[in-house]
């Protein structure tokens, strides 16, 4: 026997997060709550020398006026070139880019790629506390280059292929 449930919804809301919209539903003495779609990925460029959290950092066109707000886990992100940034809070974002003449430096906080990383500038990894994790494939060109002062250990890069390896010389 099929049961069926009911819920008669005297209010609700719709709020935002940083990845989705979410639908709340309330009745007398039930929530329910719905996601509705995934918010779609915005593309951030960092386009003045500052820390990860800044606004003014960061902006949604390329060579555009910073105060675009800050990048999230689903964002796609550029570093421009010439361009200085620091991962100065846990962050994390979509896809990578660092331009030939620009620089990301993480430093003592968890930092996240969730796709695919590509440097053709400099990445320095001065995290000594935090963790930096690169779920897709991860590119350093000619001219490129990956800096870590704070790898006590091995680090792999992998894909399905287990790109590169870096052990560090005791």
């Amino acid at each position: 026997m099929k049961k069926s449930i009911y819920l008669i919804i005297i209010a609700f809301t719709v709020s935002y997060n940083v990845n989705a919209q979410i639908v709340t539903a309330v009745s007398k003495d039930k929530v329910a709550t719905m996601v509705i779609s995934s918010k779609p990925p915005v593309n951030y460029c960092a386009v003045e020398n500052g820390n990860w959290n800044n606004a003014s950092t960061w902006s949604t066109i390329y060579g555009g006026i910073g105060g675009a707000g800050v990048p999230g886990t689903n964002d796609n992100v550029v570093i421009g070139n010439g361009i200085n940034v620091t991962v100065n809070v846990n962050s994390a974002c979509n896809n990578l880019t660092i331009e030939p003449t620009a620089t990301l430096t993480c430093t003592n906080h968890t930092f996240s790629v969730n796709g695919k990383t590509d440097i053709f500038g400099a990445f320095l990894d001065n995290n000594y506390i935090g963790t930096d994790t690169f779920n897709g494939a991860v590119y350093v060109y000619i001219g490129g280059s990956w800096n870590s002062g704070a790898v006590t250990g091995e680090v792999s890069f992998k894909n399905e292929k287990n790109i590169a390896q870096y052990n560090k010389a005791n």
